[in-house]
């Protein structure tokens, strides 16, 4: 089986290592496009470079300019060279991850018609989450440029309501966010009080305000006056990197993601405290996934995602979003649950659920075996 991959997420070389990991099944080819250059809110550039650990599967890796760089609406690929792409090449399955009203998508639907992938396989994977009814102008627009869409994938529940508001009638099929089991090692971890020792807390992502930064460090001074010995562990980069001057605060600078896994081992729990906005609210939250990995415990607000990724591994660890004094009391209980000898029985089903659902193998498994369905192999 021969995929076709495309993305502008894909210039980040942690993004490829799913591809790269289904790539060594021996009966699947997989060719990936991504923009030479990126940029975003956060970092200026990013420039597209191999890295040993996550392409060395890859049949084809075509690095290519973009017109837009930085848009994910707007932007779309160097037209001659995706040309000789779509016209040279003959795949079983075009998979692009981008959502549905992007020039992009319009320019890839055009090449699949016109290219002899015209009957192949077409699968867009999307996390829009919100019904934003100002843009109800563009879903013609979608209709028109996902007409020959096989299955829109999604990664959380929230977004087929978004596609059933939008009338896009087409098969879907959950696609999440995964991790790679091989990097994380599962440690249990508990806390008691007794021995008077910091309870350390994380959190790492965007340090901005939707992501709850805030209402996070609120939540520790409430349990610091009740006498809890708290420590705050930051990472990340972003706008409220030096906002926080408490002493419990630490900021301990941004982790590639191959060393995530070290941010978790320093921690006792991790938070979650993400926001609603107008213009987002949480699509899935991959550190909940790679956290339990680690085997340390998670607490995540009621934005978004986060309710549901949770409930899939069986924890009931939410808070109302943007409630400081919710918060505390959630992790008031989590600290006591983490105090009781049988909690690193409860960890083991959370991470056993993690490693079906979310982990590169069993995610990349699934989404074979739906294309084989979908082609009648």
């Amino acid at each position: 089986m021969n995929i076709l991959v495309i993305g502008h997420s894909y210039v980040v070389d942690s993004n490829r290592q799913f591809w790269n990991q289904l790539a060594k099944n021996e009966n699947v080819n997989v060719d990936i496009i991504v923009p030479n250059h990126w940029s975003s809110n956060l970092i200026k550039t990013l420039d597209y470079s191999f890295n040993q650990n996550t392409d060395t599967n890859f049949r084809k890796i075509y690095p290519i300019d973009c017109y837009f760089v930085g848009n994910g609406s707007k932007y779309f690929y160097h037209w001659s060279k995706m040309i000789k792409i779509f016209f040279h090449n003959k795949y079983d399955l075009v998979f692009v991850f981008q959502e549905t009203w992007s020039l992009s998508v319009a320019q890839i639907s055009l090449l699949k018609a016109i290219s002899q992938n015209r009957n192949s396989l077409y699968y867009i994977a999307v996390c829009q989450n919100i019904i934003k009814k100002k843009l109800k102008w563009v879903i013609p627009w979608e209709k028109l440029i996902t007409r020959s869409v096989d299955r829109i994938l999604y990664c959380t529940k929230e977004i087929i309501d978004v596609l059933n508001w939008k009338k896009l009638k087409k098969k879907t099929h959950f696609l999440p966010f995964t991790y790679d089991q091989n990097i994380y090692e599962f440690k249990i971890k508990n806390i008691d009080r007794k021995k008077n020792k910091e309870i350390i807390i994380g959190y790492m992502g965007r340090l901005t305000e939707e992501k709850g930064i805030s209402c996070l460090i609120e939540a520790c001074r409430l349990l610091i006056k009740e006498n809890y010995s708290i420590k705050l562990l930051l990472a990340g980069s972003g706008p409220l990197k030096d906002k926080a001057a408490d002493s419990f605060v630490e900021y301990v600078g941004t982790f590639k993601h191959t060393e995530a896994h070290l941010f978790y081992q320093r921690i006792n729990f991790f938070v979650l405290p993400s926001e609603t906005r107008s213009f987002w609210k949480e699509q899935f939250g991959r550190v909940l996934v790679e956290s339990v990995a680690s085997g340390t415990p998670i607490i995540g607000s009621s934005s978004g995602a986060i309710p549901e990724v949770l409930s899939n591994l069986d924890l009931d660890y939410v808070f109302q979003e943007g409630n400081a004094s919710d918060l505390t009391s959630v992790i008031k209980k989590l600290i006591h649950d983490m105090e009781d000898i049988n909690f690193s029985i409860k960890m083991e089903h959370s991470n056993k659920l993690n490693l079906q659902k979310f982990s590169h193998k069993s995610v990349g498994r699934d989404l074979v075996n739906l294309t084989f369905e979908d082609l009648k192999i």
